[in-house]
């Protein structure tokens, strides 16, 4: 590893704590800038002046925002995330925990076998032009244009109504998560990214079939594929390191809200939306800095995966 790279990485990890302070800071002063007064929400409507005054005391809602924001954080340090407003007699942490156990396999699961079959594709694609690049490509993009929504439903609609294979819907128990009721909703949020990943490969693995090493190996006498596992397949897996970031994130909040919502999942999915209109502050900032928090260390991490991958890659010229 170059010096030049290594003191891109030292510099990233020292911005790296700067830059989720700020995520925090911006998070704290949005919520509560938000409409609503959050002792009020926690008291209900029917509350009289004495018992909102009491509560906003008691959560120390009457103090100036930078003693409160120094309060949050001194409990975010030692693990106390605040209390659910929709939920009262549970913590966030644990509110948080127990849909991620079903949201997270899920997750995971559908975004594993769209990097598997997505660099398949890709590079069946790439290698055989003509009318199997095209059939390929098309039929797995072609998923990308239609709602996920509208996929969930069909696939409810075909395998649990019509031909009575799959569960209807989710029982609401995670330990279920390695059953039958787990086929459809990773079908579904399968089905909407695999085609992004098959794209990608596709689209990075044609220059490399053309470049001058491929051609070498190819001329000194390895066979096709042993040069495609060991050459062709390690730089078109480059693009697929970005790509698995934004992909998680479809995964788990923007598709999954859809697949949770309609097919009965009390994941974080479909708890993100509650949070918002029911107004759960401590649970939405909880949240959101955690999804910031995992977003800027992952873009490290991918960054320092990147010079491992290709050492040739400066980070500094990926920055810019």
């Amino acid at each position: 590893m170059k010096d030049e790279q290594i003191r891109e990485i030292i510099k990233r990890l020292i911005w790296l704590p700067i830059i989720i302070f700020l995520v925090t800071l911006t998070v704290f002063l949005f919520t509560r800038a938000a409409p609503g007064d959050p002792a009020l929400i926690r008291a209900g409507p029917n509350a009289t002046p004495e018992m909102i005054e009491s509560i906003r005391h008691q959560y120390g809602y009457d103090k100036p925002l930078l003693t409160q924001y120094k309060n949050y954080m001194t409990g975010l340090f030692h693990g106390d995330f605040g209390e659910s407003v929709i939920y009262p007699d549970e913590d966030v942490k644990d509110v948080l925990i127990s849909r991620a156990k079903v949201s997270v396999p899920i997750g995971v699961i559908a975004l594993f076998l769209s990097l598997i079959f997505g660099t398949i594709i890709g590079l069946v694609a790439a290698i055989k032009k003509g009318w199997l690049d095209s059939l390929l490509i098309n039929f797995t993009v072609s998923f990308l244009a239609i709602p996920i929504i509208i996929t969930i439903l069909f696939l409810i609609l075909f395998f649990s109504v019509k031909l009575d294979l799959l569960p209807t819907s989710w029982s609401g128990d995670w330990t279920r998560i390695a059953s039958l009721a787990m086929v459809i909703p990773v079908t579904a949020l399968f089905l909407g990214s695999v085609g992004g990943f098959a794209r990608e490969v596709r689209t990075y693995t044609m220059p490399v079939l053309e470049s001058d090493y491929v051609i070498a190996a190819r001329a000194s006498g390895f066979s096709f594929w042993r040069v495609a596992l060991r050459y062709i397949l390690r730089n078109s897996l480059l693009p697929l390191i970005t790509g698995i970031i934004p992909a998680f994130f479809f995964v788990m909040l923007g598709g999954s809200f859809f697949v949770e919502t309609i097919y009965g999942i009390d994941g974080l999915g479909a708890f993100l939306v509650q949070v918002v209109f029911r107004r759960d502050y401590d649970v939405l900032m909880t949240m959101i800095i955690l999804s910031a928090s995992f977003t800027v260390i992952s873009f490290l991490v991918t960054d320092i995966v990147y010079i491992f991958a290709d050492p040739r890659i400066s980070l500094s010229k990926r920055k810019n």
